[in-house]
C-alpha cells in the first residue's frame, strides 16, 4: 500500500509526538466568527472636531519594512533529474520536483482571493526551503494545507494565517528518505504594496486562543516581496 492509500484508509487526522494532530481542518472561518477577545492595542487618530475618534489606518506594508529588506526563498532546479536507487532486488528511478514560480497577487486583497493567495505562496514558499536543502534530490515533495484563516488585526491590510503539514522524499545515499508530516504555521500581512511573513506555532498545539497565540507580521515577521 502506498503513502496516499495509506493516509486515506486512516482518515485525515494523524497524531505526532512534536508536530501535534492534523485534523481536516473543519472549524476554521474568518476572524468575524470568532468569540475570542484580542487584547492588541490599536492605533488611533487626533479626535475630529466632533471629539469623535478614528482608528488610523496603518502604513502599507512595503512602508514599513522598506523594499530593500524584502527577501524570499528561490531556487533554481530542474524538474525530471532522475536517481535510481536499489530497493532489495529492483532499481527504482525517482525524478526530482523542480522549482516553481510564486503565485501572482490577486487583483483585490479582500475576500477568498487573499486566503488562496497566502496559501498557495506558502506552498512555493515551504517548497524552496526544501530545494535549497535538498537540490535534485528532492524526488517527492506534498505540502497539505489544513486551513486558512483571516484576521482583522490591521485592516485594510489583510492578516492570514495558513496551517499546514509538508511530507516529502528526498534521495540520501543509496536509499530515499521519507517523512510523516508534522504541523506547522505561518502568519501573512498582505495589502496592495507588498506582503511579510511570520512563523506560528501550530494551531494543534495552541493551549486557549489561536487568534491570541497569532503574532502580528507588520511586528515580528520580515517583508518578502514588494509589489
Amino acid at each position: 500500500m502506498d503513502r496516499r492509500e495509506l493516509l486515506a484508509s486512516v482518515g485525515l487526522s494523524v497524531c505526532l509526538p512534536l508536530g501535534g494532530c492534523l485534523g481536516d481542518g473543519s472549524g476554521f472561518g474568518s476572524a468575524d466568527e470568532s468569540s475570542d477577545s484580542d487584547d492588541r492595542p490599536t492605533e488611533t487618530t487626533d479626535a475630529t472636531d466632533d471629539d469623535e475618534t478614528e482608528t488610523a489606518a496603518p502604513n502599507p506594508v512595503a512602508e514599513r519594512f522598506g523594499c530593500s529588506s524584502a527577501y524570499r526563498p528561490e531556487s533554481d532546479v530542474e524538474a525530471g533529474v532522475e536517481h535510481e536507487v536499489e530497493v532489495g532486488d529492483e532499481t527504482e528511478v525517482y525524478e526530482s520536483v523542480g522549482s516553481t514560480d510564486y503565485p501572482t497577487p490577486p487583483a483585490a486583497f479582500d475576500g477568498d482571493a487573499v486566503e488562496t493567495f497566502v496559501a498557495e505562496y506558502e506552498k512555493v514558499y515551504q517548497r524552496n526551503v526544501y530545494l535549497d536543502k535538498h537540490e535534485d534530490r528532492l524526488v517527492e515533495f506534498d505540502p497539505m494545507v489544513e486551513g486558512v484563516e483571516r484576521f482583522d488585526f490591521r485592516d485594510p491590510v489583510a492578516t492570514v494565517r495558513v496551517d499546514f503539514a509538508v511530507h516529502f522524499a528526498a534521495v540520501s545515499g543509496d536509499s530515499v528518505v521519507m517523512t510523516e508530516p508534522a504541523g506547522e504555521a505561518a502568519v501573512y500581512a498582505v495589502d496592495e504594496t507588498g506582503l511579510a511573513r511570520t512563523d506560528a506555532e501550530y494551531r494543534g498545539n495552541v493551549e486557549g486562543s489561536v487568534r491570541e497565540a497569532t503574532p502580528d507580521p507588520l511586528e515580528d515577521g520580515d517583508l518578502l516581496e514588494c509589489f
